[in-house]
């Protein structure tokens, strides 16, 4: 029998057709069974049938016809078939029988970003049925058939922001998996923010500079030929782990402020509460962060008012230049009647201010839905600023991690974000690293600390329930009329690995 995360629906006449046709291809017991195994592949492009679930229910139908007499119906009706199936439909069945699965691709995109001056590095995984072939790059070992021809179709896009600690290729497992399940995935290397170099870390440019980053990433995924037209622009979404989460934030509208940072720790102690982020050392760097923050937007601030002051007193003084070229003319065109016929009032002139630093626009109204993996920084986001937030959003927390504990961060989002759905999730056991990809042996051996999640089942178990929970956000955060995909379901052991919070709509 199917698995039971399958949904059936009614048979129609045209499935019935179709359980014809495969019955024929597939006439034996053993043959039906390698067709089922080959359905578990079959989960995009299917464009002969418009539901996965009536081709699911046509399999089912057919373990139910034993005698001989519905066998030679299902002859007769094969070789009518041709008569009634459309061009497209017959192409398509066949197509299916004889595709090989799903798997996934991987490309490397490349840009230089001037005003930054740096070089932003995009590694993408799309669907393909090429065959894999093992990839070592930036520490990591994969298998992706490197710059192969995708399938064409049209796929949701998840933009993956990785954290401080991580890399591009930190979640290549979890962008495996979800390309196997019929989405594209764009994960960019965020410079000064990164395992490799962490420059930027605790600085007013970190959040910044990472929205201005997916901005840019989603730019170059949209505007590469090989990928760009794969996307569906309705269905695009940012994952964000840790500090990407809370720049997924600016992304969808959000803006920092520092003033909240003030009372943040003494109102958490008044509760008997207690937050990673007020220990003394790191306490230090926030406030240091903040009273930057509050500098750079006094100074803008500043500037802006004496640019408003110097435009005012110069439409003063080219009043003033005009009055008296103007009092100068009369008089000269009284004194000199027949020179000065026809000579126009020339008027005054100035030279323009320069213009202020132009401020960057960081909200991208592209993106659709937003999942924040463990957050940072939630005590510079107030619920003023939280409001301008409209997409859906997941919040998943990871009560182990050593920073960003769910209790206090997640929940102040959760309370600041009233103007859209939120749904809260925490997984048990789960840290920021453990949601990484595992170590090569090498690696693992070589730098024990740098990869503590070497624990194979638990590491698969946290695997499984965190791209259950995304399917199922994805599914209800973006627009019907996409193809269905089997849902992954965690097994019996992992039933209760991830543990509704809170729901809010």
């Amino acid at each position: 029998m199917m698995s039971a995360n399958v949904i059936m629906s009614s048979p129609t006449p045209f499935n019935l057709l179709c359980c014809s046709c495969l019955y024929a291809l597939r006439a034996t017991g053993t043959a039906l069974q390698a067709m089922r195994r080959r359905w578990t592949f079959h989960q995009v492009n299917c464009g002969s049938f418009q539901k996965d679930q009536d081709f699911v229910w046509s399999l089912i139908l057919l373990d139910s016809m034993r005698n001989f007499k519905m066998k030679l119906i299902l002859l007769v009706l094969i070789m009518l078939s041709p008569f009634f199936l459309a061009e497209n439909v017959k192409a398509g069945l066949f197509d299916f029988m004889n595709s090989p699965p799903v798997r996934p691709a991987y490309r490397s995109l490349v840009n230089w970003i001037p005003a930054e001056q740096i070089r932003l590095d995009v590694a993408v995984w799309y669907p393909t049925r090429a065959e894999s072939g093992k990839i070592s790059t930036g520490g990591q070992e994969f298998y992706a058939a490197r710059n192969a021809r995708p399938i064409p179709g049209l796929y949701p896009l998840i933009i993956l922001s990785h954290d401080s600690a991580g890399t591009r290729f930190s979640y290549h497992h979890l962008a495996e998996r979800l390309v196997e399940l019929g989405y594209i995935v764009a994960a960019p290397q965020h410079d000064g923010d990164n395992a490799d170099d962490m420059s930027l870390l605790f600085s007013d440019a970190q959040l910044t500079q990472r929205s201005r980053q997916l901005r840019n990433t989603l730019d170059l995924v949209l505007g590469d030929p090989h990928i760009g037209p794969l996307i569906d622009m309705n269905s695009i979404a940012l994952i964000g782990f840790g500090n990407g989460g809370s720049a997924g934030l600016l992304c969808t509208g959000a803006a920092l402020t520092p003033d909240q940072w003030k009372d943040y720790c003494p109102e958490l102690e008044k509760q008997g509460k207690s937050d990673p982020y007020c220990i003394p050392h790191i306490a230090e760097r926030m406030r240091a962060l903040t009273e930057v923050m509050r500098y750079r937007a006094q100074a803008r601030k500043d500037a802006t008012e004496r640019r408003r002051s110097a435009l005012l007193a110069r439409e003063n003084e080219l009043s003033r230049l005009n009055s008296a070229m103007g009092k100068r003319h009369r008089r000269l065109s009284a004194q000199y009647k027949k020179k000065m016929q026809g000579i126009p009032l020339p008027p005054a002139f100035l030279p323009p201010l320069p213009p202020l630093p132009p401020r960057e626009r960081i909200h991208d109204d592209r993106v659709k839905a937003l999942v924040l993996v463990a957050p940072g920084y939630a005590m510079l986001f107030g619920q003023k600023s939280l409001a301008n937030v409209h997409v859906p959003i997941l919040l998943i927390g990871t009560p182990e991690d050593r920073l960003n504990k769910p209790d206090p961060q997640s929940l102040m989002l959760s309370s600041g974000l009233t103007k859209t759905r939120v749904e809260s999730i925490i997984l048990p056991g789960a840290d920021s690293l453990s949601l990484m990809a595992l170590c090569p042996p090498e690696l693992a051996a070589n730098l024990p600390d740098f990869c503590p999640n070497s624990d194979p089942k638990k590491h698969q178990r946290l695997e499984n329930a965190l791209v259950s929970t995304l399917v199922t956000f994805f599914d209800k955060a973006f627009p019907p009329g996409r193809p269905a995909y089997v849902t992954p379901q965690p097994d019996k052991v992992e039933e209760n690995t991830a543990t509704p919070d809170n729901t809010r709509s």
